[in-house]
């Protein structure tokens, strides 16, 4: 018995083989057919890349001779232009005022983390918040004082060493009282 039933088991096997050739066959063929036509739709894309390229490049290549501009043949229109964010200019105004990053927080409508995050060079201000910072820039001393609210002056820091106040007289003590006499 065991010989017929390791010939039926090769019989399976042999026709599952059988099977399985004939359905993945026609599947094969399928997947290099594909292959074949990824390959060549990469090569045009490539070829058409080119193509785009030589296309514009002659636009930025050819632009028209620039004669040195003079500062009075500059358009009036346009804008000088910005410089970039930079913390150090941030802190430098800060420490030039005596003001603590609250206070600028508090004059630009801002907060705390903010602050610490620009000065500290995590995050950059916004356009807008570039042009309220550039603004208190060009602004005196005098001028930010008045901006800065009351609550918020309490709160300004105060130079570091300051002059030493006299020293207050010392506070009458008054004298122990007598015992009763018994």
């Amino acid at each position: 018995m065991p010989n017929m039933q390791k010939v039926l088991a090769e019989e399976i096997r042999r026709l599952a083989r059988k099977e399985l050739k004939a359905a993945l066959v026609p599947l094969a063929k399928q997947n290099k057919a594909l292959k074949e036509q990824i390959a060549a739709q990469a090569k045009r894309i490539k070829e058409l890349s080119k193509a785009v390229a030589a296309a514009s490049a002659p636009a930025k290549a050819a632009p028209a001779p620039a004669a040195k501009e003079t500062p009075a043949a500059k358009p009036v229109g346009k804008k000088a232009p910005k410089r970039a964010f930079r913390p150090a200019d941030l802190v430098a105004f800060r420490k030039k005022h005596s003001f603590s990053q609250r206070i600028v927080a508090k004059l630009l409508s801002t907060s705390l983390v903010t602050v610490t995050n620009w000065e500290n060079g995590h995050a950059v201000p916004r356009p807008g918040m570039l042009a309220k910072i550039n603004a208190l820039r060009k602004m005196g001393k005098r001028q930010l004082l008045k901006l800065i609210p009351d609550e918020t002056k309490k709160t300004a820091r105060k130079p570091r060493f300051a002059k030493a106040a006299a020293p207050a007289a010392a506070p009458a003590v008054p004298a122990p009282a007598p015992a009763p006499a018994q």
